[in-house]
């Protein structure tokens, strides 16, 4: 998958009784959403009380990268993605 079916891979584990620090290491999401989202979600709900009244906002345009839009974004076609 990575570097082909002969490729090996070292991967560090704790010593016996060592303690297990690796979970310290990584971060939730604070929404459920895809991590390329997350940034958008926290501007969407700043922004939301500096517009007002939602309602006369006729479009928003967002720029973002090819694999944001076609994998996990609405160029995906894919209607589970908007659930």
């Amino acid at each position: 998958l990575l570097s082909g079916p002969n490729a090996q891979y070292v991967v560090p584990l704790p010593e016996k009784d060592e303690p297990k620090r690796a979970i310290l290491d990584t971060y939730t999401k604070e929404h459920s959403a895809e991590y390329q989202s997350q940034a958008l979600i926290d501007l969407a709900r700043r922004m939301g009380p500096k517009i007002g009244d939602l309602l006369k906002v006729e479009s928003i345009v967002i720029h973002t990268s090819h694999h944001t839009h076609y994998v996990i974004g609405t160029g995906a076609n894919d209607p589970q993605k908007m659930d």
